[in-house]
């Protein structure tokens, strides 16, 4: 195998893992705000003025992420690169660990846990970038 190969297919799949969780997010919120327009014209009230935008920002940008990362360890060729996608990863993964903790309890237990998971797989993709191409190590 290639020296990067493992952090390849371990980028390949957190990136298809969170173009896939941004989608279930979509399908739930284009669900749920279904299930209002239909309630609230059921009661004869006006539904709430959602602003459809952020919604889609939200579910834009862990898509952009997940492509970012899904392509980030193809282009791994000089050491700035490398130094950049393992920093990227390092911070998403706290990031993504900080947001499992503020949303404990409230997302569902198969969301959380994947929350949890995308963000354990970026530090383990980091790690990777790091220890497959001896970054910081002294003979470099």
């Amino acid at each position: 195998m290639s020296k990067l190969a493992y952090s390849k297919i371990l980028g390949l799949v957190l990136g298809t893992l969170l173009i896939i969780a941004a989608a279930g997010y979509g399908v739930m919120f284009l669900i749920g705000t279904g299930l209002q327009q239909a309630f609230a014209a059921d009661t004869n009230q006006a539904p709430r003025d959602n602003n459809i935008f952020v919604n889609l920002v939200i579910i834009v940008i862990p898509v952009i992420i997940g492509l970012i990362t899904a392509r980030g360890p193809f282009t791994l060729k000089k050491t700035a690169g490398k130094v950049t996608f393992a920093s990227f990863c390092f911070l998403l993964g706290f990031l993504v660990l900080v947001f499992f903790f503020i949303s404990l309890g409230a997302l569902g237990d198969s969301f959380e846990y994947l929350i949890l998971a995308i963000g354990i797989i970026y530090f383990l993709l980091g790690y990777l970038i790091i220890k497959e191409n001896n970054l910081f190590s002294r003979e470099n």
